[in-house]
């Protein structure tokens, strides 16, 4: 391995940074001091270059703060959305069970009524008969014969009791039947004004709840959108304790991880790599290269040429400049700063993309890993220093990289 960093100042330890604001995971209640929560039932966003294993690792950035509070705030607005369409839709059935109900009441008072109007017209044609009756008979009377023939009398005075008692009858059941009459159509009025009421209460409804409904699909898609730069973001944060982002982190505990499943006698810690990333390039970060959420970098990190100078050992070109675009002399390249020859030996595909890229830190850090691994066991402080020396045979190199990854162990990855 060369170190293409001309100069390095040596810590004493790996400080830590100085404390970031502390920022809620999405879906954490919200307080002092913590980002707005995402509405519940959002499940917490994390990039999908990200592991479970460091998911709940707490990170901080302005970049990740905003972005929390984007999604958050886009969530809140969905859920409420939601909330409004299910009101809607719970008004639209109620106000479907009313409509059918007055309907049944305007059914059912319409029958009444007509019954009531059938009653009036024959109680009224019965009155009418009964005056015609009265008034032909009375014509057909001799007044003076009615007077002198006392029998005839008494008989024209019960049949006139007998008209008036059936008048009254019949002027009764007109009464009942008007009344029964303007009582159904009064139902049928209210009824009616209340059914208006109840369509246009629907139709608002229905226009409200198909505003709700096109505003849930909209936010929907913005809270796709949001989360997927809530992911990415948070992936970028730099890890609490740290100097390094989420993703380098992810890096550098897949790689131990699965070394530790291939080699269960290894026993390489994630923070042994977090070690040398930061040694060989700042994690990625040397000269202004930045890290992807994929592990990838903005621009290529090469070395310098491995031409004897600069505390350097010569190398002629291996590769033909394939990965270090120098055709006269090697270089190292990537995070991890490995020379051309060692990379096609211990090179590695860490993301699973099908491809071994030094410059892609998943691939890195898993080929320094099993570099490292072949200096195993590496269950002590002196173990590691040894496999560091074989990484790059200075004492010094050994002992920074040493502090720096001592440094790095306090961070906690918390169980899932």
């Amino acid at each position: 391995m060369a170190v293409f960093m001309a100069q390095r100042v040596a810590p004493t330890v790996a400080a830590a940074p100085a404390r970031p604001l502390t920022v809620a995971s999405p879906g954490q209640a919200s307080g002092p001091g913590t980002s707005a929560a995402i509405s519940p039932g959002i499940s917490p966003a994390i990039s999908a270059e990200v592991s479970a294993e460091v998911a709940r690792v707490p990170v901080d950035s302005a970049e990740f703060r905003a972005a929390t509070t984007t999604a958050a705030e886009t969530g809140a607005a969905l859920g409420a959305t939601q909330q409004a369409r299910a009101q809607a839709d719970a008004r639209l059935v109620e106000l479907a069970a009313r409509d059918v109900e007055l309907g049944a009441v305007i059914e059912a008072a319409t029958a009444r009524r007509d019954a009531a109007v059938a009653d009036f017209d024959a109680a009224r044609s019965a009155l009418r008969a009964i005056a015609v009756a009265s008034y032909v008979r009375g014509a057909e009377l001799d007044p003076i014969e009615v007077l002198l023939d006392a029998e005839r009398g008494t008989e024209i005075e019960g049949e006139a009791l007998l008209i008036e008692s059936v008048t009254t009858d019949q002027a009764g059941q007109l009464d009942d039947a008007r009344a029964r009459r303007d009582d159904a159509a009064g139902t049928i009025d209210a009824a009616s004004l209340e059914r208006d009421a109840v369509g246009a209460g629907t139709r608002e409804t229905t226009a409200a709840r198909d505003g709700a409904a096109a505003d849930e699909v909209r936010l929907g898609a913005q809270l796709v959108v949001d989360l997927a730069a809530l992911e990415a973001a948070r992936a970028l944060a730099i890890v609490v304790g740290a100097d390094f982002p989420l993703v380098a982190l992810d890096a550098y505990h897949r790689a131990a991880g699965r070394l530790g499943r291939e080699q269960p006698g290894c026993g390489l810690p994630w923070w042994a790599l977090a070690g040398i990333a930061k040694v060989e390039s700042r994690h990625g970060s040397f000269r202004g290269t930045t890290l992807a959420a994929d592990g990838s970098l903005s621009r290529p990190i090469i070395g310098i040429p491995l031409d004897g100078t600069n505390g350097t050992r010569a190398i002629g070109d291996t590769d033909g400049g394939e990965l270090d675009g120098d055709t006269v002399v090697d270089r190292a390249v990537g995070p991890m700063q490995f020379i051309p020859t060692t990379w096609a030996r211990w090179g590695r595909d860490g993301n699973d993309d099908g491809r071994e890229d030094p410059q892609n830190l998943y691939d890195a850090a898993l080929g320094a890993g099993a570099y490292l691994c072949g200096a195993a066991p590496l269950g002590t402080d002196d173990d590691l220093r040894r496999a560091f020396l074989r990484y790059n045979v200075s004492d010094a190199y050994a002992d920074e990289v040493l502090r720096w990854a001592l440094g790095y162990s306090s961070v906690v990855i918390p169980d899932a």
